[in-house]
């Protein structure tokens, strides 16, 4: 399943990264999703929404924040 959360997350990437954001997954274990993410904090809450709404399995999106340089 973590294949294919970031292939979701790859159509979503190009706009990711033309508001300075980065995302990369981590893992998908038990209905859990951890993410790397660098960026606004909204594009951090549309991430969430868009893997919990294209994967119902997944009922937790933890997001890793990476501190901005």
């Amino acid at each position: 399943m973590m294949q294919g959360v970031d292939a979701h997350l790859e159509i979503l990437r190009p706009a990711i990264h033309n508001y300075g954001g980065f995302v990369e997954v981590l893992s998908v274990d038990s209905g859990v999703c951890k993410v790397r993410f660098k960026g606004p904090r909204p594009i951090s809450m549309g991430i969430q929404a868009a893997i919990k709404d294209k994967f119902p399995d997944i009922t937790s999106v933890l997001v890793e924040s990476e501190a901005e340089a």
